[in-house]
């Protein structure tokens, strides 16, 4: 996968058809590593530059399912879900809001117990319906109550409304849930930022950044951590890895514009 991920910083500086199908081998190496959101990022790109195909589809599908697999190895059972999904998310990277509510809407229909199901049309309504989004990323939590992406979601959502303690308390929960997610740790460390308990978010986000030392916003959030505490090196250091590690991301959204 490292070659992949290097030729992705490269723009997959090849022949159309291939750069394709370097990008999809990409998205499909993360899904089966468990980097889903990494992967979906990858997906939403290629669709959105009309590189959608049924094989982007299947992958949204699987990596919306937040399952470790390839194509191959899909059980029978599980193939329409995986498609219908996969349909469902492909029209939101495309912006086709109508097509893509009445889509999630039929999944979450045939497949009310699947909370994965209602945390990603959860997640797409927060953009569209952010009442409705909380209520499905809510049922996802009550269908898994350890449900990391559920969780740290629900506590981005109350930070950005400025309710503090309850952003905290799901903050919480996720890392309790997931201590060795980087994620978790960002999330708790940015509310402890806007609690003021500054000290507190620097140790949470220092963890993020050990965790996953190639996520460019553990950089930044450790960033504002460290200038809080007058370290000012240290921020700069931060700042400048942050930089680093967005250059090739931004690279390639120019690339696709």
């Amino acid at each position: 996968m490292n070659s992949l991920v290097q030729a992705e910083h490269l723009d997959f500086n090849e022949p159309p058809e291939l750069a394709r199908s370097g990008r999809l081998h990409l998205a499909l190496a993360l899904i089966k590593n468990g980097s889903f959101e990494r992967s979906i990022v990858i997906l939403t790109e290629m669709t959105r530059s009309g590189q959608k195909t049924p094989e982007t589809v299947t992958a949204a599908g699987i990596a919306g399912l937040r399952r470790p697999l390839v194509p191959p190895e899909v059980p029978e059972g599980d193939r329409d879900i995986v498609v219908k999904l996969g349909d469902a998310m492909s029209s939101a990277m495309e912006q086709d809001a109508k097509v893509a509510i009445s889509k999630f809407e039929t999944v979450v229909g045939e497949h009310p117990d699947e909370p994965n199901v209602h945390f990603r049309f959860g997640a797409y309504l927060m953009g569209q319906d952010p009442e409705r989004g909380i209520t499905e990323i809510e049922r996802a939590l009550q269908l898994d109550p350890k449900h990391l992406p559920a969780l740290v979601s629900m506590s981005t959502i109350y930070l950005k409304r400025g309710e503090i303690e309850k952003s905290k308390m799901y903050a919480e929960k996720s890392v309790e849930a997931g201590p060795s997610d980087f994620s978790t740790h960002i999330a708790l460390g940015r509310v402890m930022l806007e609690g003021d308990d500054v000290e507190g978010a620097a140790r949470e986000l220092e963890l993020a950044v050990r965790l996953a030392p190639q996520v460019p916003e553990a950089h930044f959030s450790l960033a504002s951590a460290y200038s809080r505490l007058g370290r000012k090196a240290d921020a700069e250091r931060e700042r400048e890895e942050f930089q680093r590690l967005r250059k090739p991301a931004d690279t390639n959204r120019t690339a696709q514009d």
